[in-house]
């Protein structure tokens, strides 16, 4: 059985806006998923100080909001 983790319905074409909402499986699936994601952050910086996490993530802002101004 597949689940839907997300629902819509709308027209475009009848001349009002689609929309698209998060089921109650979708919220689930992403609580899941932000859980997963922080525990294998966590597993990637354990090897790092909080002095140095808080450097590497200064860094990659930096990094990231370069890129985005396309600037290298």
């Amino acid at each position: 059985m597949t689940e839907s983790f997300l629902w819509g319905a709308g027209d475009l074409g009848a001349g009002w806006d689609a929309y698209t909402s998060i089921t109650a499986a979708g919220r689930t699936l992403l609580r899941r998923l932000e859980e997963l994601g922080d525990q294998a952050n966590e597993a990637l910086l354990a090897p790092l100080t909080p002095a140095e996490r808080e450097q590497l993530g200064a860094l990659l802002t930096r990094l990231i909001a370069e890129e985005a101004e396309g600037v290298r």
